[in-house]
């Protein structure tokens, strides 16, 4: 019975130190492969994470100092800078335009007109076609003074521009308030004092004032008389002679 004791004894010491040595063995084997797949695992793989890594932080370093370098410029700058090449931009299309030959083309109209011929406004205005649309536009109330001294027909003118090139004159006559008769017909007497012209008979008015006066001089200071006359009064009177009297 003794014997039987010592051998089974033995037999469990053996089966626990067989299981520890097989425990070892497992782990070893474990450890063995983890090496070997940690050698087998390629290099290549490994520096690619390395450089995407250092990529990302270059990259996110430069939007840092592009935004910093964009964040630095005041508003005020910018500003001025778009105001500089905007304005530079509008020079060099004015530029373009002004020696270009539409910088000379200019389109003119008369109004108002009922005695007056409307070429000889434009040629009493001045304005000549090699003058730039910029001149005219810049000198219209010249024009306009000039249509008035040169005009004996035209009392008030008033010069408006339309874009792109279009001028206006727009006129107002003076009124016929006598006619003198003359050898060749009849002349047309203006409120200034000064002949309009020769006008047929087909076109007088059914009344009107006939002057037979030669001197142009008596003629003005008689029709400034005659401008101050009630209408009435000027409506009834059909013929002034001239009778020198001492």
């Amino acid at each position: 019975m003794a014997k039987k004791e010592q051998n089974s004894q033995e037999k469990q010491v053996l089966t626990e130190w067989q299981k520890r040595n097989l425990e070892f063995l497992r782990k070893k084997e474990s450890e063995d492969s983890e090496g070997i797949e940690k050698e087998n695992t390629p290099i290549e793989n490994k520096v690619p994470e390395k450089k995407k890594v250092k990529k990302k932080k270059k990259d996110k370093k430069k939007k840092k100092n592009k935004l910093k370098s964009s964040s630095n410029i005041p508003i005020a700058q910018q500003n001025l800078a778009g105001l500089i090449v905007f304005s530079a931009a509008i020079l060099i299309v004015f530029s373009l335009f002004y020696i270009s030959p539409w910088s000379k083309q200019k389109i003119i109209t008369v109004s108002g007109t009922k005695n007056a011929l409307p070429e000889d406004v434009k040629v009493a205005s001045g304005i000549l076609d090699t003058d730039y649309i910029s001149y005219v536009f810049l000198n219209q109330n010249k024009v306009a003074r000039t249509v008035e001294k040169t005009n004996v027909w035209i009392k008030k003118a008033n010069v408006t521009y339309d874009f792109p090139n279009q001028f206006n004159i727009a006129v107002k006559e003076y009124p016929i308030v006598a006619y003198r008769q003359t050898g060749n017909g009849y002349m047309s007497i203006l409120e200034s004092g000064k002949t309009g012209g020769t006008v047929s008979t087909g076109n007088l008015p059914d009344k009107f004032i006939t002057l037979k006066i030669d001197d142009d001089k008596k003629i003005e200071e008689l029709v400034k008389e005659l401008n101050q006359l009630d209408a009435k009064i000027k409506n009834n009177i059909q013929i002034i002679n001239l009778t020198p009297t001492k």
